[in-house]
């Protein structure tokens, strides 16, 4: 399958993204960093199609809602376009486009 190419729209902040089938198949989770505490989340900005790369810190808080090791397994996580574009009327010194959205991991 072909990827899509760079859109190099204006930049903005714009709160709802088109969160497709073919966005959600494009974005790779992995652990990483020591003991598998962070998570890096790459794939394609929904808006402009740049490539992205987000490093997520996990925080481990422990639940009385489920016994140990048996939580919900969910987190959201909201990503900032982080391509390494200059999109036009971007702020001085700014790469991506601007947008921001939050997807769900579950484990």
């Amino acid at each position: 399958m072909r990827k899509p190419e760079h859109l190099p729209h204006d930049w903005a902040l714009d709160p709802k993204p088109d969160m497709n089938e073919a966005v959600y198949d494009g974005i790779e989770v992995k652990r990483i960093g020591w003991r598998g505490r962070q998570i890096r989340i790459t794939g394609q900005c929904p808006y402009c199609q740049g490539d992205f790369t987000y490093d997520h810190n996990l925080k481990l808080v422990p639940t009385v809602a489920a016994p140990a090791g048996q939580g919900s397994g969910a987190i959201d996580v909201t990503i900032k376009c982080a391509c390494e574009h200059r999109h036009p009327n971007a702020p001085e010194g700014v790469t991506g486009c601007g947008q921001h959205w939050t997807i769900e991991i579950v484990s």
